[in-house]
Formats: structure tokens, C-alpha cells, sequence
């Protein structure tokens, strides 16, 4: 077998289609419970230009078939010793040096870039052993370390109402003074401020293991840069966010829908309660109408993904509540050059 990698140019439709089989190929491989963005939608990751990341695709070819491929995420604003890359190999050409080649051409791009910390996930079934997985093995005997480890929770929608009602009514003897508000895909104008700084928070206050991670700083053109990189993509963004009495923003939730996801999934993104405020079962609160939000728009069948962290019991609590089942953990893995 002899591979080349060479970089993806996604505007080029025939390239563009191998890249995104391959992918796909790679990524539904065993996994019941992944879910991808549709062919156009994906391509969006590498033809739009954002403000905070460069993202660019190496493609392991051999001859003319796609053997493997890597999405290649540089963030640009902070964090800025540090790549992530999403390694994937076509199952049927593993063990055959292609993920050497590709992990080869990822080292030479972050040289080039200045880059010294390398990261990347690895799902692993959640009843088996991580040593039985071929991408710990991988990740091992290449000089990664296991940095962190996040479980992958789904709930499957719609949830019933009285479900919803129940626990909106439990939330409600502890929520006190504090209300809720709530906006789809484009953060209000009198809000955005304060939604930057729950923004940074949520990196400070969320579970990150070892992995190299800085805090950020965030922007209103931050905020509308990536509010146009979602539409692009075709995606709809529900906030349910808490207000304090003294009418500043306590905490929020964020689910994501994908008009395009290739198995219909949604993603129950960031969720914080700031310190103060915790205690008043907000996180429960926020989370309850947001569901409520996002089944209004959409009540069809589909799955709920969540990730969390096996020490964030707070989290986890409300989550077991809304009936969240574990699928998958993934596992991220951290090499540092220098």
C-alpha cells in the first residue's frame, strides 16, 4: 500500500464527495450512536472563514481512493499553541500505515503553524475495556496521554409532558426571585454582553482534566461570527438563560438542531449556573423550557446527545431526571511537543 496525504481543497465537488464517504465510513464504524452534518453543511467547516478557528482537511489517498482523513482545527484567538485533530482511517485500510501517514502530515501542518499541543478524541464503547480500542492503541504508542474523559449521554425526543411538567413544577420550589428567558439562534442585543462573559465562564468552570486549555475571551463580533457560521451550516440554536433578581444573567442552556445531521441527532451544548447562583435548581429550570422550545419548533423522533464529565454531579443529576442513558465515552488524548 503506498499513501499520499495531501490537503483537502473542499471547493472541488468530486474531492469534496471522496472526502466526506470516507468520513463517514470512518466515523458511523461500530458506533450506533454517532451522528454527522449532511455532505453541504460539512463542507461549510472548511469554506467559511471564522474568526476564532482555521480548520483544514488532509486526505490519505491511495491511488484514487480516499484511505483516510483528518479535520485539522486551529483555534485562532486563544489557545493558540494548540491543534485538534479528528484522525479517521477507512476501516476495511487500518492497520496499513495510514493513520501514521496522517498523523506524519498533521505534526509537519503544526510545525509549520507553531503549533506544540496536539489533541484528539477517541470514542470507546461504554461496556468495554479502553485497551481493546484500536484508537487507544493508536493514541498510546504514539506518545499521547489520556487528558480527559467526558461520558456520551442520549435522551430520546420528544419527552413527554408530563415529564416536563413534573419536573418544570420541582425546579419551581427552588427557583425564587430568578426568571427565564429564552431566544432562538441570534443572542438579543441587550443580552450579548452578558452572554460573553457566561461564555468565558463556561470554559473556566467546565471540566477539562488535564488538556492545555487557557481561558477565552469573548466579543460581540465573536458571538455574531459564530451565530453566522451555524446558519451556514443549517443549524438552529434554542437558549433558555436565568435572570437574578438583580436582573443580571445567573446561567443558561444551549441545544443545537442540525436540519442536516445525517441521523437526525441534536446536541444539548453548554450548560452553566454560575457559582452564586447555584443551589436554586436553575439548571434544571432552564434546561425543562428549553426542551419545551426546541419541541415546539420540532416534536419529530430524534435523539438528544450530551456529554459530561463523570465528576459533575450536578449536571448528571439533572440529566438522570430527563432520562438520559450512556452510550459512548469519549476520550481525549493530549501530545505536547515542547
Amino acid at each position: 500500500m503506498s499513501v499520499e496525504v495531501r490537503r483537502l481543497e473542499p471547493q472541488d465537488d468530486e474531492q469534496w464527495a471522496s472526502f466526506y464517504r470516507a468520513f463517514c465510513e470512518a466515523t458511523f464504524f461500530e458506533r450506533p450512536y454517532a451522528d454527522a452534518g449532511g455532505i453541504e453543511t460539512s463542507r461549510v467547516n472548511f469554506t467559511h472563514e471564522a474568526m476564532d478557528r482555521a480548520t483544514i482537511g488532509l486526505v490519505a489517498w491511495d491511488g484514487g481512493d480516499v484511505v483516510g482523513t483528518t479535520s485539522l482545527s486551529y483555534p485562532l484567538l486563544d489557545n493558540t499553541a494548540v491543534a485538534w485533530a479528528d484522525l479517521l482511517v477507512v476501516p476495511r485500510h487500518r492497520r496499513r500505515g495510514v493513520g501514521s501517514a496522517l498523523l506524519e502530515a498533521v505534526d509537519a501542518d503544526m510545525v509549520e503553524r507553531g503549533r506544540t499541543v496536539l489533541q484528539a478524541e477517541v470514542p470507546v464503547p461504554v461496556d468495554a475495556s479502553p485497551a481493546a480500542t484500536p484508537g487507544v492503541a493508536f493514541a498510546t504508542a504514539r506518545g499521547f496521554t489520556r487528558a480527559h474523559a467526558e461520558t456520551h449521554y442520549v435522551l430520546d425526543l420528544p419527552v413527554p409532558d408530563n415529564l416536563l411538567d413534573r419536573l418544570e413544577a420541582h425546579a419551581a420550589e427552588r427557583v425564587d426571585g430568578y426568571r427565564l428567558v429564552s431566544w432562538t439562534d441570534r443572542c438579543p442585543d441587550e443580552w450579548v454582553d452578558a452572554w460573553c462573559r457566561l461564555e468565558e465562564a463556561f470554559v473556566d468552570e467546565a471540566p477539562t482534566g488535564d488538556l492545555e486549555i487557557e481561558p477565552e475571551l469573548w466579543s460581540e463580533e465573536r458571538v455574531r461570527d459564530g451565530e453566522a457560521r451555524r446558519a451556514a451550516r443549517q443549524m438552529r440554536t434554542f437558549v433558555a438563560a436565568a435572570v437574578a433578581p438583580d436582573g443580571s444573567l445567573a446561567g443558561y442552556t444551549e441545544l443545537v438542531l442540525g436540519t442536516q445531521m445525517v441521523r437526525r441527532g441534536a446536541m444539548q451544548s453548554g450548560t452553566l449556573v454560575l457559582p452564586p447562583h447555584r443551589g436554586h435548581r436553575l439548571g434544571l429550570a432552564a434546561k425543562v423550557a428549553n426542551l419545551r422550545q426546541l419541541l415546539a419548533f420540532d416534536g419529530s423522533p430524534r435523539l438528544l446527545h450530551t456529554f459530561n464529565a463523570g465528576h459533575n454531579a450536578p449536571m448528571l443529576a439533572v440529566n438522570a431526571q430527563l432520562g438520559f442513558r450512556a452510550v459512548e465515552v469519549e476520550e481525549e488524548w493530549q501530545r505536547k511537543t515542547s
